[in-house]
């Protein structure tokens, strides 16, 4: 087995190959789509930028103001995430390597270390889609009681959109464990003596 934080890579002949290619190409296509899903959450820089500078001129607000910390905090804890899992997919991508003779993957160990990791920071995931969900919530009662109405819409949306996105990468998460556990006999324990 792979102790936690280190990959093996494990070499497969031509012929061990064969079988089994069309489900190591499925795996693969699973990583890169999941290493997709959370790149195209960068746009986040973008919205706590806005949500920073917007949190100045509703002073008077006090609830859109507890909202608007509230994603700020999201953000920051979302970023942490992203950044974790993202290094940690590529690592795994790259040891799937090729050439004219034999093909490399990672061993069976380095992809069920993935999944206990991803599974365990799936709490993580909830308690920021909770904490999205609260924001919205926050605003859009502050939507309804304040003078700033218009201002408020505008700052719903902007934590809306990040509650969506948790929403979409806790999905991509979840199918992207269940999907891998169905492939995880393909890859080898250990290399041969």
């Amino acid at each position: 087995m792979v102790k936690t934080g280190k990959i093996q890579s494990i070499s497969y002949t031509l012929d061990e190959l064969r079988p089994i290619r069309s489900s190591v190409d499925q795996c693969r296509s699973y990583l890169v789509r999941f290493i997709e899903q959370y790149k195209s959450i960068d746009l986040l820089n973008l919205e706590t930028r806005l949500l920073s500078r917007c949190v100045y001129k509703n002073w008077n607000a006090r609830r859109a103001e507890l909202g608007i910390q509230a994603s700020r905090r999201t953000v920051r804890l979302l970023e942490q995430f992203l950044l974790k899992r993202e290094q940690n997919l590529e690592q795994i991508l790259i040891e799937f390597k090729s050439d004219e003779i034999k093909m490399s993957l990672p061993s069976r160990g380095t992809i069920n270390q993935l999944l206990t990791n991803l599974e365990e920071s799936s709490l993580l995931l909830t308690k920021i889609k909770r904490l999205s969900k609260t924001t919205v919530d926050r605003i859009r009662l502050e939507c309804s009681r304040g003078n700033y109405v218009h201002y408020n819409i505008l700052i719903m949306s902007l934590c809306s959109r990040i509650h969506f996105l948790v929403v979409a990468l806790e999905k991509t998460h979840g199918d992207f464990c269940f999907n891998v556990k169905n492939l995880i006999k393909i890859f080898k324990k250990k290399t041969k003596e």
